[in-house]
């Protein structure tokens, strides 16, 4: 997939969902623990590629998470962050859409060196019980960790499915 596709897809996955009725701001606070995997990196490089994540959500997002891929070449982890906005529709608030940028530090074991990655990130969620949620999300990534290896950066498009438990801030008093 080219970089054009990744970015208009990244960004029009939230203007696509307008068609869900009642598309609007999400209102609803909450917090989510989540894991997700890329299947297709996992497939094609024999090994697992996967992300946990905490994050806050209201209207708009904020989360902190880390990725281990070791089948790669170099090894991968990372510590990234991101922040965004957040949408839904129905009436019951079962699917979250987001979309928001993305920073980390990546760290290649085998060299041992840090580099910058940062991005955009898109996603879809939907609530399959009150505190658990299924989801796509996708990734565009600059990758300055190329480098490491005397490799030009280049900008990766990775998708994961991810499976999140949520519960519900109370700002009652």
């Amino acid at each position: 997939m080219n970089i054009k596709k990744a970015i208009i897809i990244s960004l029009l996955t939230p203007i696509l969902s307008t068609a869900q009725s009642n598309f609007r701001l999400n209102q609803t606070e909450f917090f989510t623990v989540s894991v997700s995997i890329d299947p297709s990196s996992s497939i094609k490089e024999q090994g697992l590629d996967y992300v946990a994540e905490i994050e806050y959500a209201g209207n708009i997002y904020a989360k902190i998470g880390f990725e281990q891929f070791s089948a790669i070449y170099g090894g991968y982890n990372d510590i990234h962050g991101a922040f965004g906005i957040n949408f839904t529709s129905g009436y019951f608030e079962k699917i979250r859409y987001y979309t928001g940028v993305r920073m980390g530090n990546v760290y290649r074991g085998s060299q041992g060196a840090f580099r910058t990655i940062y991005g955009l990130e898109s996603g879809i969620d939907y609530e399959v019980k009150d505190d658990i949620t299924l989801g796509l999300r996708s990734t565009l990534d600059k990758r300055i960790d190329q480098e490491i290896f005397g490799w030009e950066p280049e900008s990766k498009f990775s998708g994961f499915i991810r499976i999140c438990y949520k519960w519900k801030y109370n700002n009652h008093h």
